[in-house]
């Protein structure tokens, strides 16, 4: 059997060598894929991608500059945070497994990557977005690798600049599509990722609440069960009133409107809904409403354009 539990048989050695091969590469991209988290930068780089078009309509380098700047810069801020939090993550089941814990990559290996992607995201935002792209890079590196990570062990507020990080990829696409700061659908879009992450950070403590507490990590009082429900249904109630700010914007004016305002509707409802926090279906159901949301709106602009 190879490293990658792949079946060895007889074959002559040159075979042999390359599968040896092509299986170490395959670990080695698992272990860097791992420190970038490339799920979660994928995310952010559709995210900013969708937000461009939804600005700009048409596909072009513009386009792919920010994309690839976007998924650069959130694996940059991953690998940051992984050599930030090393010794913390060893507590944690959930991630004694990170490449730096494990030793799989040694600290200078992450240090030179994240430079690397840092370096390759300011350059690309740059041509997509100017300096306004590069300002929102550094608010979200600065609310992600300081305000969040440093503020874990101290104080509960830290998830604030957290979920403020994890919603600024609208901002970054509307910028790099040409906007000033944002607009009432860029505004809604930000609003609705912030009240979904704190909801996903309020599963994840109630799934895992041994670990944080091993680990040191202070989590806000209105995470306690006693609060749950009611924390969700205020997060609920928020979305409610952006959608109404929304509906009177002059969103209905045109389909994808329309079509946005009735996916931050269900997701309200959504917030609502009694569920069990270890399978996790509001969550689930937040993204694909948000995507389905994208999908929308963005079609209604092709067929425009």
């Amino acid at each position: 059997m190879t490293a990658c539990g792949e079946p060895i048989l007889c074959q002559p050695a040159g075979l042999a060598a390359c599968a040896s091969k092509k299986c170490g590469m395959r670990l080695l991209l698992g272990r860097y894929g791992r420190l970038c988290r490339w799920r979660l930068s994928f995310a952010a780089a559709a995210t900013v991608a969708a937000c461009v078009l939804l600005e700009r309509p048409g596909l072009d380098l513009h386009l792919v500059a920010a994309a690839a700047g976007a998924f650069a810069g959130s694996a940059a801020c991953s690998a940051v945070n992984q050599m930030q939090e090393r010794e913390l993550d060893a507590f944690m089941v959930r991630t004694r497994n990170r490449p730096l814990v494990t030793g799989e990559l040694s600290l200078k290996n992450a240090t030179m990557t994240a430079v690397f992607l840092l370096a390759a995201s300011s350059g690309l935002l740059y041509l997509a977005g100017g300096p306004a792209a590069l300002g929102v890079l550094l608010f979200i590196v600065l609310c992600y690798n300081l305000g969040y990570t440093l503020l874990k062990r101290k104080s509960g507020w830290h998830l604030l600049p957290g979920v403020v990080a994890g919603g600024l990829p609208v901002l970054l696409g509307a910028v790099c599509g040409g906007a000033a700061g944002f607009r009432a659908w860029s505004a809604t879009l930000f609003a609705l990722m912030v009240a979904w992450q704190l909801d996903h950070f309020r599963l994840l403590a109630s799934r895992h609440g041994a670990d944080y507490q091993a680990a040191g990590v202070r989590l806000p009082w209105y995470f306690e069960a006693r609060f749950g429900e009611l924390f969700r249904r205020s997060l609920g109630l928020l979305l409610g009133f952006v959608l109404m700010l929304c509906a009177g914007s002059g969103l209905m004016e045109s389909v994808a409107g329309a079509l946005f305002l009735v996916g931050l509707g269900l997701s309200c409802i959504i917030f609502h809904l009694p569920r069990r926090p270890a399978v996790q279906p509001g969550l689930r159901c937040g993204r694909w409403a948000v995507v389905l949301v994208l999908a929308a709106a963005l079609g209604e602009r092709f067929l425009l354009w």
